[in-house]
């Protein structure tokens, strides 16, 4: 139908007197505004000097998620914050007066032929976060992503002693790893800060997203990846990650538990 409207004008000019003078029509040029490009979640990496590329585009899962830890764990007699059991009737107890929070990003592409997971770690007193439901969370004025660099926290999961970033990655026909030890609380672990020390981390940019509580983080790394035997899997360079998350961690939003 729009075809028709716009030729019937057309037509009543063909239709006029010839006598009449004949003015030039102009018809103006319609010039749409620019839309800015989407901004999609990106992940590259080298491994083994192969060059792997994606954005969300390709992900067959994503999803976000937090949880709370215990910080500086130790021995005890008796059981107290973040307890986790320990031969002859003692238990690993966490500082009283501490809790860590972290916030990961999980990623799946292709056949889950490539999964990664970004952990963002952060130990706090207590007194600085807000309780919900028996889990603590940043305070929403706090910018929980900071543009600076981070270490690999490798005891991670384990006595809190540490914070940082932690990764763990599976790539199809090489293998699972991750910059963490997956031994056990009572399960001495070989990896320490040397473990990492060729490695790197680095938020470039945390960029709010209008209107909304969500900022784009993005960055570099580098990692070494160990599997349960602490023996290291492969190693990643060259590596840039693009997340969308919630600018004081992902609290509060639907995710995955890990």
């Amino acid at each position: 139908m729009n075809k028709y409207y716009i030729l019937l004008p057309i037509m009543a000019l063909l239709l006029t007197s010839s006598c009449e003078k004949t003015e030039a029509v102009v018809t103006p040029e319609i010039i749409e505004e620019a839309k800015p490009a989407m901004l999609l979640d990106s992940i590259s990496f080298v491994l083994n000097g192969k060059q792997y590329g994606f954005t969300s585009d390709d992900y067959i899962a994503s999803g976000s998620g937090h949880g709370n830890q215990g910080v500086n764990l130790r021995l005890s007699d008796t059981a107290a914050n973040w307890y986790h059991s320990a031969p002859d009737h003692r238990y690993w107890i966490g500082a009283p007066d501490s809790v860590q929070y972290y916030s990961v990003s999980n990623y799946s592409f292709g056949d889950r032929d490539i999964t990664a997971r970004f952990y963002f770690i952060k130990n706090n007193k207590i007194s600085e976060m807000l309780e919900s439901g028996g889990m603590y969370y940043p305070r929403k004025s706090a910018l929980f992503y900071q543009e600076r660099d981070y270490n690999y926290a490798v005891d991670f999961g384990r006595r809190g002693k540490q914070e940082g970033v932690a990764l763990k990655m599976g790539v199809k026909g090489v293998g699972f790893g991750s910059t963490f030890s997956s031994k056990t609380m009572n399960q001495e672990s070989k990896l320490t800060a040397e473990s990492q020390l060729d490695s790197k981390f680095k938020i470039l940019k945390v960029e709010e997203i209008k209107d909304t509580n969500f900022v784009w983080v993005e960055g570099t790394f580098d990692a070494n990846l160990f599997n349960d035997n602490e023996e290291k899997t492969f190693r990643v360079t060259g590596g840039y990650f693009r997340i969308r998350a919630l600018k004081y961690g992902n609290g509060f939003t639907y995710g995955f538990t890990f």
